[in-house]
């Protein structure tokens, strides 16, 4: 957030969770979008729709879907959640952020290292999963993810006394055998690491993650056969997984079957990601310096200047001061 220079404090934070059923744009174009005449039909392919649209009320049909007929509906939007904070600013009064460890905070840490781990910060969820194991020592799925963390990162070494903490608080928890699993694979231990995803399994039998896992240990030990059959249970689950058919494929080649091989590529390169989309937004993201921001798996958001409140609505405080001194921020989202 920045902070001018020459603010006088305190600041207030407020922040505010909307929600809409349907986005604005959404709705006007379920209900009157109509494409703008005389355009280029080269702007509209089986690839892309680059039209203009029209949400002119003229556009509703007469058959349009829900009660209001003759008008684009204004959905109204409800603030969920909302928090406000303030913050002493100026000299002297800086504030000092420490973390809070305290018990009923345990969610929140856990919930925020899931975010960073999902968003590939790697570093700042295994601190913030370190917070959760200080917060409720007794916590399994603290200590775990403080492993997964470290297992994400390459570090199984320091990831196991982690995993055995975790299992000495709760054994019965299947997920830890699946990343006690990958510390057993990463060391070569491929029978122990069987043995641990048959746990996982057996309490998540449709996990297509661990099927996966089980089927590229058995691939790693030529057990060919085996592994296509613990595929077959990850098509029954899901027959575009990609993994599955990768995996399906080196497993044919391995025994010999190239007609069947050749099959799971062609179905391997059917549902894998289009490597070509990173050139196809390249030159919008380089024209775009907030696109291509979002567009980074690691991203901040900077805050922007607020213009300042009218004469007509200053009041003044009991301190004398004036409230447009007061900065305010807010953050919807």
């Amino acid at each position: 957030m920045r902070i001018p220079k020459d603010v006088r404090g305190p600041i207030t934070l407020t922040a505010r969770l909307n929600y809409r059923k349907f986005s604005h744009y959404y709705t006007q174009f379920a209900y009157a979008g109509q494409p703008v005449p005389g355009q280029d039909p080269s702007r509209a392919t089986h690839a892309f729709n680059d039209l203009e649209y029209s949400f002119a009320r003229e556009n509703i049909p007469a058959n349009v879907s829900g009660e209001i007929k003759n008008a684009i509906p204004d959905l109204p939007i409800v603030t969920l959640a909302q928090a406000t904070a303030t913050l002493p600013v100026g000299a002297g009064t800086a504030p000092v952020w420490r973390p809070s460890v305290q018990r009923a905070d345990r969610e929140r840490w856990n919930d925020w290292g899931i975010g960073l781990l999902l968003q590939g910060d790697l570093k700042g969820a295994e601190y913030a999963f370190q917070q959760v194991t200080r917060a409720e020592p007794e916590y399994a799925d603290g200590w775990l993810n403080v492993a997964r963390a470290l297992i994400a990162e390459g570090e199984v070494d320091a990831a196991k006394p982690y995993i055995d903490r975790a299992l000495a608080l709760d054994p019965s928890l299947g997920r830890i055998y699946f990343f006690k699993a990958m510390i057993e694979k990463a060391q070569g231990d491929y029978p122990a690491a069987l043995a641990s995803l048959e746990r996982t399994v057996a309490q998540y039998p449709r996990d297509r993650v661990a099927l996966n896992q089980m089927a590229r240990i058995l691939f790693l030990q030529r057990e060919y056969a085996k592994a296509l059959e613990v595929l077959d249970r990850v098509c029954q689950i899901d027959p575009e997984d990609l993994q599955m058919h990768y995996t399906a494929m080196l497993c044919h080649r391995g025994l010999g079957n190239m007609e069947k091989a050749g099959r799971e590529e062609q179905l391997f390169r059917r549902f894998k990601a289009d490597e070509q989309s990173q050139s196809i937004t390249a030159t919008r993201r380089m024209i775009s310096p907030e696109e291509n921001n979002e567009r980074q798996q690691i991203h901040e958001h900077e805050s922007v200047a607020l213009a300042t409140a009218a004469p007509s609505s200053r009041k003044v405080l009991a301190d004398g001061r004036d409230v447009a001194s007061r900065p305010t921020r807010r953050a919807t989202q």
